[in-house]
């Protein structure tokens, strides 16, 4: 698992996403993941915290009923890596703003994760906290 890249700096965050970053390292997901298929295409997720009025606040869009996979379903702003992305962070970066309207420059990136495989939509993702 990647977390915390080297240029990455967590002074000043809440100390609850402190112990979540320190924990991710720990998790066998590896273990248990299906293997992907040769064609599995490479995508990113944001996982975005934020402060809101009643405390930690974390950002879910909800995916089109229309979609062949993961219909209707709560995710993670998120998508396929797009030429010219700066992949894994770029890309997380760029859906966020398509499909939540985030600002990439108030965005503060703190990690990428293992990357996983999800068998119902064949996509590699690498979450970006």
């Amino acid at each position: 698992m990647t977390a915390r890249a080297g240029d990455v700096h967590t002074d000043g965050i809440p100390e609850y996403l402190e112990r979540l970053l320190d924990q991710a390292d720990d998790l066998p997901l590896a273990r248990r993941m299906p293997q992907p298929s040769a064609t599995a295409r490479r995508s990113a997720v944001l996982i975005l915290f934020g402060e809101g009025p009643d405390g930690p606040d974390l950002l879910f869009i909800e995916k089109s009923a229309h979609l062949r996979s993961h219909a209707g379903q709560p995710a993670f702003p998120g998508g396929g890596v797009e030429s010219g992305d700066d992949f894994p962070v770029g890309t997380a970066l760029r859906e966020a703003q398509e499909e939540a309207g985030v600002d990439p420059d108030g965005v503060r990136v703190l990690a990428t994760l293992q990357e996983l495989y999800l068998p119902p939509s064949n996509r590699l993702v690498v979450p970006v906290v």
